[in-house]
């Protein structure tokens, strides 16, 4: 086996680390600004997925460009290039600036990456920066309750990209000044696009793992924080650990399946992740880092060519995979997850095969640089310690209050938390839904950890900032739906289908019973309706959900129907609701709710039963959506 001769290994785990930790950050609002700028909904296009890869395929360009310089060079210039990009981001304010400085640092962070591959630096480092790099983007997030450095303001987000950019060109530049002859191998490069894949959309996904049942508040997300930093650990002693590359491989696909596959049903809410989903995402992470551990440790002699493009295919695949998941629905979600997991697996096969032996490995030359990820891993484990200290003396939110009339109702479509000019803005949402003063609120199009979305944990916030419990229930996927917060107790909830069978849209319908003061109960039936092939909503659909909402009518319980109904006053879907319900917001229509800018549309509704009155009914002006929030007062009538 060739001796590691690169005299600068803990640079490259430090460049590695903080490029990778850039390119996830970066990720995080890349991708909503596309999506919300060029989609204008929820589902990701092919036109979008098109769009990621020409980006890509600009850094591959760029640094083709660059091929009469050497790798050091091209590795300089990307780096440079997404330091200041994400500096321009950290200062931009959503709409076209935002999206053009993510997508010119996604850019600039291939060039970097390419320029990395076709230097001499070693496997090992390699695979432990990004390791080391995935851990620190677990750390940040969680201590920031998965809200990004992007949306913060003030001196400290500054100061912290500002450093984490000139760290990473002064690591690069000393990382590509002096190499050996042992070089990672091809197989690990193009691993890690397909690596960053499943560490945001699964392993390294703390927002993810608290959308599970049965755990509290943070307590999935720590879990995850600390495999992700025992992960470090893993990758630096893969080959001592498991005797074969396969056997990370293994169990890294049967965990991203465990984590990603299995739905389980709570309280009557079905769709939802299970408990032990969280252990499946902490187990992926300790076996990812595994899979690059390996492929660190098979090195030998390759074309500097070969290793940047195998960089930069595997950057390509981050697009697709990223995209074609954010379009699939059902099964098929988790099928794009796999399909990164054999990827990350192909590379971590075809880079151990590079190694002359599988075999335990020997202390060889140059092996002091494993020092370097175990200080770094010690010292994540010591934040994470002052991290669950600050969570354990949080304050629970629990159900208070009395409930009695008149109750507050306010119904909001947060579209995934992003404002009309594409910046998430969790505070100002909860803000204007505080303004309506309410005591129950239904919210449409919350995200609890779609990369797509970027990665947070709208419904933990929101419920944080106005003190109030939550009842999730999943929607198009596990992590996105609709959500009823009260501060009322709880009889009983379920969830029911009323989408078209075949339907993509999978449209749900959260039904809630609450318990007042008086002995008597108060229905509740949230949802968001989707237009069907004719560009409007069926009428089966709506009849569907005018006979759920009739079922609760049970024990003579008044009963409300909120959200985005997608539905106009005087439509066939509309009348198909109206001889049993009673539009709480007719006394001050016409009320456009949509878009929220200059509203032309009415989709956004509270319908009652004939025993509930309505009063002070009030669409906020507020742009923190795409949507108005609609708040209306009820009482019982007579």
């Amino acid at each position: 086996m060739l001796a590691v001769t690169s005299q600068r290994p803990w640079s490259t785990v430090t460049s590695m680390a903080l490029g990778v930790f850039l390119i996830l950050d970066v990720l995080r609002v890349w991708l909503p600004s596309m999506i919300l700028r060029w989609g204008e909904t929820s589902h990701v296009t092919l036109r979008l997925g098109l769009l990621g890869v020409a980006w890509i395929a600009g850094g591959l360009l760029a640094a083709g460009a660059l091929r009469k310089a050497d790798s050091r060079t091209v590795a300089l210039v990307g780096a440079a290039g997404v330091a200041v990009a994400r500096a321009i981001l950290q200062g931009t304010h959503g709409d076209a600036p935002q999206l053009y400085a993510s997508s010119l640092a996604m850019t600039a962070a291939v060039v970097w990456l390419v320029g990395m591959a076709a230097s001499p630096v070693a496997g090992g480092p390699v695979a432990a920066g990004v390791s080391t790099g995935v851990a620190a983007s677990v750390i940040v997030h969680v201590s920031m309750r998965t809200v990004d450095l992007t949306w913060y303001t003030g001196f400290g987000p500054w100061l912290l990209v500002v450093l984490v950019g000139v760290g990473l060109v002064a690591a690069s530049r000393r990382a590509t000044d002096r190499g050996g002859r042992e070089v990672a191998a091809p197989g690990l490069w193009f691993a890690v696009g397909p690596a960053l894949v499943v560490a945001g959309l699964v392993s390294g996904a703390p927002a993810r793992a608290d959308a599970a049942t049965q755990w509290d508040a943070y307590q999935p997300a720590f879990v995850v924080l600390v495999a992700s930093c025992l992960a470090v650990l893993v990758c630096a002693r893969a080959r001592r650990w498991t005797r074969t590359p396969f056997a990370p491989v293994a169990v890294l696909l049967a965990l991203v399946a465990g984590a990603t596959l299995p739905t389980t049903t709570s309280n009557g809410v079905t769709g939802l992740l299970p408990a032990w989903a969280v252990w499946s995402q902490a187990g992926a992470a300790l076996a990812l880092a595994a899979t690059l551990g390996w492929a660190g440790e098979g090195e030998r002699a390759t074309t500097p060519n070969r290793r940047a493009v195998a960089a930069g295919a595997g950057m390509v695949a981050l697009v697709v995979l990223i995209f074609g998941h954010g379009a699939a629905t059902g099964p098929a979600r988790a099928g794009w997850l796999l399909a990164g997991g054999l990827l990350v697996g192909l590379g971590g096969l075809l880079g151990a095969g590079s190694a002359h032996t599988w075999s335990a490995l020997r202390s060889r030359p140059g092996g002091g640089w494993r020092v370097v990820p175990v200080g770094m891993a010690a010292t994540f484990l010591a934040l994470i310690g002052s991290l669950a200290a600050v969570a354990a003396n949080r304050e629970p939110i629990t159900n208070r209050s009395s409930a009695t009339y008149p109750i507050r109702l306010v119904t909001y479509n947060v579209r995934a938390g992003y404002d009309l000019h594409g910046r998430f803005n969790p505070s100002d949402v909860g803000r204007a839904i505080a303004a309506l003063h309410p005591s129950v609120v239904v919210l449409n199009e919350v995200d609890r950890g779609s990369l797509t979305s970027g990665g947070h944990d709208l419904l933990q916030l929101l419920a944080e900032s106005l003190r109030m419990p939550f009842i999730y229930a999943p929607g198009a996927d596990e992590v996105r739906g609709n959500a009823v917060l009260a501060r009322f107790p709880v009889v009983s909830t379920r969830t029911e289908r009323v989408s078209e069978p075949g339907d993509p849209s999978t449209a749900t319908a959260l039904s809630v019973v609450f318990r007042l003061d008086t002995g008597t109960e108060l229905g509740l039936v949230a949802t968001q309706l989707q237009p069907g092939a004719t560009g409007a909503v069926e009428v089966g659909v709506a009849e569907r959900l005018g006979q759920i909402a009739t079922r609760l009518r049970a024990k003579n319980r008044p009963v409300v129907m909120a959200g985005d109904l997608g539905i106009e006053p005087g439509s066939a879907a509309y009348r198909s609701l109206a001889s049993d319900f009673t539009d709480a917001l007719a006394a001050v229509r016409p009320l456009p709710t949509y878009p929220s800018d200059l509203p032309r549309h009415q989709v956004d509704h509270i319908l009652i039963t004939h025993d509930l009155r309505a009063a002070d009914p009030l669409a906020l002006p507020a742009t923190n959506s795409d949507h108005r929030p609609v708040g209306v007062t009820l009482s019982l009538a007579g």
